[in-house]
């Protein structure tokens, strides 16, 4: 197989910064993962270099634990950038772009694929393209540039749906570039299977899982919760705040009903997060667009009962094992809600059924698939 380059900018960044991992983090976790022996690369703007195969190691080591790397990203960015042509690329090299970080700069890694190395790209979503209205201003922009990089510049491109193909193929036909071809893979769970413990709480809850942002339908929640009223169970949100969230946090900071019933954390370990999910009354998935929705698949991987937006990519993660409502549904939403909150209810054994009888995307297929595309591009032997 070629020599695997990752670009661990963002991973990096957001370990130095303190954020807990998002669905692509967990997916470029992954990557680090399957591929232990690759080396590590960081970008700025058009400038990337390759690490050392000692501070590769190390970064690769590090990053997937929960801990502060200030030092070691200070040591490694001096190096990288100071002395970058101690690790040149060579012809034959595979880079691997997991995160969408650099490909805003349409020069992403120009010094790496002029020595040889080619840019494999995995692609998440196109929600700034195709929602705008979920995004933050500039976003939508600097999304179309990092497609259009994409799409021109990929030697490769892996894709983590069939809906999100669609998108992407629908995007490059209207930017009149040619698209090469999409290689679908199903991502796998992201979060690791840690033991779970005794109930978080004494009462019913249920669980919504996700950055805290307009496009994840908090609000359709909220407004149950505030209708449902004392007799409600409880409804625990665990996220960080994201794009446009501050109407989220301000209606909870401002109703003590709504204080009293729904409980938020923003930071939450992964043992905690598995113990969380295991005794939930289901996983609350309102959502008006999604790329992938890692949380879903890690609720039909653990056989916990979900209610999520009737949306094209959530049937391709979880087929038919979830019920599945119209996000704009309101009241839809509160009749199930309630059918839900008795836990040994019809509809939730009904669900626990289906999902013990499914079969889930796992990462031995995604990698076969990955595996399968970088052999392709090995160099022919002289």
């Amino acid at each position: 197989m070629p020599r695997i380059l990752i670009d661990v900018t963002r991973l990096l960044y957001r370990r130095v910064t303190g954020t807990l991992p998002t669905g692509i983090d967990r997916v470029s976790l992954a990557y680090i993962g399957h591929y232990p022996g690759a080396r590590a690369v960081l970008s700025l703007g058009p400038f990337s270099a390759i690490l050392s195969e000692g501070d590769s190691r190390e970064v690769l080591d590090r990053l997937p634990r929960d801990e502060r790397v200030l030092a070691l990203a200070a040591r490694v960015v001096a190096k990288a950038f100071l002395w970058r042509w101690l690790a040149p690329a060579a012809p034959g090299d595979v880079l691997l772009n997991t995160g969408h970080t650099g490909l805003e700069n349409r020069h992403y890694a120009t010094m790496l694929r002029r020595c040889g190395a080619r840019l494999v790209v995995v692609v998440h979503d196109l929600i700034p393209i195709s929602h705008p209205q979920f995004s933050r201003p500039r976003e939508q922009a600097r999304h179309r540039v990092r497609m259009c990089v994409v799409a021109s510049r990929a030697a490769a491109v892996i894709v983590n749906s069939q809906d999100t193909a669609g998108a992407l193929r629908d995007f490059a036909r209207s930017e009149g570039i040619a698209l090469g071809a999409l290689h679908v893979a199903l991502l796998g769970p992201g979060l690791p299977r840690h033991p779970t413990g005794p109930r978080p709480l004494d009462e019913p809850y249920f669980l919504v899982l996700g950055t805290l942002e307009r496009r994840k339908n908090h609000a359709l929640l909220l407004d149950v919760w505030a209708r449902w009223g004392a007799g409600a169970p409880r409804l625990v949100v665990i996220g960080q705040p994201g794009a446009m969230s501050d109407a989220i946090t301000r209606r909870l900071g401002a109703s003590p009903a709504l204080r009293a019933r729904v409980l938020h954390l923003e930071r939450c370990s992964d043992v905690e997060l598995c113990t969380w999910m295991h005794h939930a009354n289901a996983l609350l998935l309102p959502s008006f667009a999604e790329g992938f929705g890692l949380p879903l698949l890690e609720a039909v991987s653990r056989t916990v009962p979900a209610i999520a937006s009737d949306l094209q990519v959530f049937r391709e993660v979880a087929g038919p094992v979830p019920d599945y409502l119209d996000p704009r549904d309101r009241d839809g939403w509160e009749r199930l809600l309630h059918r839900y909150a008795l836990a040994d209810g019809p509809e939730r054994r009904a669900q626990i059924e289906r999902a013990r009888r499914y079969s889930p995307p796992d990462w031995q297929r995604h990698f076969r698939v990955v595996d399968g595309v970088i052999e392709s591009m090995r160099e022919p032997r002289p």
